[in-house]
């Protein structure tokens, strides 16, 4: 329950005060440029999780609680790109 209620304190920081924390530190940014700088962290993520995929094959992936790790990163990576596209359309 600890995990959960700290993913969505994560989140909810991520989607909701990051932009704004970006935005004030440049009155030059645009809406676009704060989004795509805050996608960079994600990307980031993605090939780690790619790498950390490929390091699990051949053994037992579960175990080592690698499958869980990974389906968090998707989870947040899903959530904030999700988020990108609805503040650049």
């Amino acid at each position: 329950m600890a995990h959960y209620f700290g993913m969505m304190i994560g989140l909810y920081a991520l989607t909701s005060w990051a932009p704004q924390l970006v935005k004030s530190l440049s009155s030059l940014y645009s809406n676009s440029m704060v989004g795509f700088l805050l996608a960079i962290p994600h990307l980031i993520a993605l090939a780690a999780m790619i790498l950390v995929s490929r390091s699990g094959r051949g053994k037992d992936s579960r175990a080592s609680g690698v499958a869980s790790w990974a389906r968090e990163i998707a989870t947040q990576l899903n959530v904030s790109l999700g988020t990108l596209y609805n503040r650049l359309r």
